[in-house]
């Protein structure tokens, strides 16, 4: 009975792993420009038609009519710095799904801090000018509670004397 268990769980394994069916590369990518080139290669033993590609779920491109076994093409696409999700499908309903990091520039990079350090020095400020609160307690209160405690101890010493 174990035997077959684990021969079952090789056979989804091996499923899941040969189910891959396109290898999504980033060959090249310039931040200041967005310019990013991607490489799509069909890993599957068998071709493809009417391969199209998401980015982000926000528009399909068109790739290719037909897209033969063990064949790779790049594509050129214009794309943000940051993490994008690059889906591809095909007319026979194959949909493949990889993540994909665009690095910004180093230049990008400095601008974003410098506006994070504007950003905290601001609040410093904002913290710097506010009035300093001091915790003033109002007394009355207080010595009424106390006038109250010392009325009770004195009627209960007054009992006492009085017997």
């Amino acid at each position: 009975m174990k035997k077959l268990i684990y021969l079952t769980i090789m056979l989804v394994f091996l499923y899941t792993v040969s189910a891959q069916n396109f290898e999504i590369n980033l060959i090249n990518y310039e931040p200041e420009t967005g310019n990013a080139r991607i490489q799509v290669i069909n890993t599957a033993n068998t071709d493809f038609h009417d391969l199209k590609m998401e980015i982000d779920n926000i528009a399909e491109i068109p790739l290719a009519d037909t897209f033969k076994t063990g064949l790779s093409f790049s594509t050129f696409q214009v794309i943000s710095p940051g993490s994008h999700e690059i889906t591809l499908t095909t007319k026979e309903g194959i949909t493949f799904t990889k993540k994909l990091y665009f690095s910004p520039s180093e230049k990008q990079i400095e601008q974003e801090v410098e506006k994070q350090k504007q950003i905290l020095e601001q609040q410093k400020q904002t913290k710097q000018q506010l009035p300093i609160k001091t915790n003033k307690t109002n007394y009355k209160y207080i010595y009424s509670i106390l006038a109250i405690i010392a009325i009770i101890i004195f009627y209960i010493i007054y009992k006492r004397f009085r017997k």
